[in-house]
């Protein structure tokens, strides 16, 4: 499995996972290229785990005759042309997940189509995230018989998580409510320049329909960096606002159910 950044790499992880669950006596090799993804990597689980080598004939062939894989997978869209091409020849079957092309990529321009057509070409498997991202897959030589829309793997993992969260757990029974309730994860200024006015209109009309409390609209915001020069604003913004506000520590010592919930620690 090959996943040159982190961001692949999630998408890599839980098939990962998933194959090591249903086949525990395999073995998994997982490369990668970008070095944020060096400490990452353990988190894959494979027995193997180190930089893929530049694509040439001769570090390709060392490679394939080293691990002798049953399969090389490729994750999002990065495929090597001539380890594809090598691996073919040698009948190793390969294949790529959570397949993503961009409307505006640059891979759709002429250069792409003269280095990378026939890496596509090869392909003998293709998991999609979307049907549009398949059709244009199809447009960098990915045989339409090879392809299938299997979904993003990084919000699969996302969504399995959530499934198998303990509701009781101390710190979510602390932030249960019964009211509609959005989560802003990872906010920076720019982000709540456009959040915050557009959350006063959302409370506005909610309040406009009915006076009731339940009715009322709750905000979880979660910033990127807690630090109290970027949550203060935020504590100014819901007391102009007129909304009731508290922290996170706040919550799980005294349990109350606020307009704005603001997450104040990692």
């Amino acid at each position: 499995m090959h996943a040159p950044s982190v961001g692949e790499g999630l998408q890599a992880r839980p098939v990962m996972h998933a194959l090591r669950t249903a086949h525990p006596t395999w073995q998994f090799a997982y490369t990668y290229f970008s070095p944020s993804a060096q400490a990452f990597a353990p988190s894959i689980g494979a027995e193997i785990c180190d930089y893929l080598p530049f694509d040439r004939a001769v570090d390709a062939d060392r490679l394939l005759e080293a691990l002798r894989p049953s399969a090389l997978v490729f994750a999002k869209l990065d495929v090597w042309p001539v380890l594809v091409a090598r691996a073919r020849a040698k009948n190793v079957p390969v294949a790529l997940i959570s397949g993503t092309l961009a409307e505006q990529s640059g891979r759709l321009g002429w250069w792409s189509e003269q280095l990378v057509h026939d890496a596509y070409a090869a392909l003998n498997a293709v998991g999609a995230i979307d049907a549009s991202h398949a059709e244009r897959l199809q447009s960098l030589g990915v045989s339409a018989s090879a392809i299938e829309v299997t979904g993003d793997t990084r919000f699969d993992q996302v969504a399995a998580r959530a499934a198998a969260v303990d509701h009781s757990a101390p710190l979510l029974r602390a932030l249960a409510s019964p009211r509609p309730t959005v989560v802003a994860g990872s906010t920076w200024p720019a982000d709540e320049m456009v959040l915050l006015p557009a959350w006063q209109r959302t409370v506005a009309a909610a309040t406009a329909q009915s006076s009731e409390q339940q009715a009322r609209p709750r905000l979880i915001i979660a910033p990127h960096e807690p630090t109290l020069s970027h949550c203060e604003p935020i504590v100014q913004w819901a007391t102009t606002q007129r909304l009731s506000i508290a922290r996170l520590s706040e919550i799980t010592a005294t349990p109350t159910d606020p307009d704005v919930v603001l997450v104040d620690r990692v």
